[in-house]
């Protein structure tokens, strides 16, 4: 069963989504707005080794790529990450 929950996910919130929420993942799919919030999302997926479907924008090109912690670059990895 699937829970929505409308929290900014950041520093600051992570009374919510803490150890405990990303231990219980088993893939995570993103589709955020900005960097920041990639990177941030990024960092917690390498730290609980959770593999990653990153994907936004490039001006008006799509972009994706997938993280498996430990066996390929991370979104931080990219020196000039695209925006």
């Amino acid at each position: 069963q699937f829970q929505s929950i409308k929290v900014k996910v950041c520093p600051d919130s992570e009374h919510v989504f803490n150890d405990q929420f990303w231990e219980g993942l088993d893939l995570v799919v993103n589709a955020v707005d900005n960097i920041k919030a990639r990177q941030y999302i990024d960092d917690r997926c390498v730290w609980f080794e959770k593999p990653f479907f990153e994907s936004g924008t490039l001006g008006t090109k799509c972009h994706s790529q997938i993280v498996i912690p430990h066996h390929t670059l991370s979104y931080n990895d990219i020196k000039d990450p695209p925006e």
